[in-house]
């Protein structure tokens, strides 16, 4: 007496598992990259902090970066251009009761996000420096009166 087995059809959901399950075993899931996962560079915050003498404004940022700066006095902004950085929901353009400052508007394009300080005044006098300890960009502002 021969037994003869009768082969079942495989259907399309177990075709798909066996897809899926031979290519994790054979290690081609190791080719997604941890750099995913990693925290980009971005800009945590905005703000502006304590100096008794100027207006001094403070970019709170995830990594160490190079910066660019733009000044446009006569035109009384001041542009901050970061490379590589992106944008949290919480960094927005915003408007300042400040005697040197009346507004810093935010825009993020291609990778790239311009920080434009709008000045109240085209003689203000300005610094900027990058804190070695930490991760932050300062910007102090000083309107001189002519």
């Amino acid at each position: 007496m021969i037994f003869t087995r009768k082969i079942l059809p495989i259907t399309p959901h177990l075709t798909l598992t066996l897809l899926l399950f031979s290519w994790g075993t054979a290690g081609l899931s190791v080719a997604q990259e941890f750099d995913e996962f990693a925290l980009s560079n971005q800009i945590k915050r905005v703000r502006i902090g304590p100096h008794p003498k100027y207006t001094r404004i403070l970019v709170d940022l995830t990594n160490p970066t190079s910066y660019q700066i733009k000044a446009d006095f006569p035109g009384k902004k001041i542009e901050l251009i970061l490379d590589g950085f992106t944008l949290p929901p919480g960094v927005v353009s915003k408007r300042y009761r400040d005697k040197n400052l009346e507004a810093i508007g935010v825009r993020f394009v291609e990778d790239q996000v311009t920080l434009t300080l709008h000045l109240k005044n085209s003689n203000t006098q300005f610094f900027h420096f990058q804190k070695s300890a930490t991760t932050q960009i300062v910007l102090d502002l000083n309107g001189v009166a002519k």
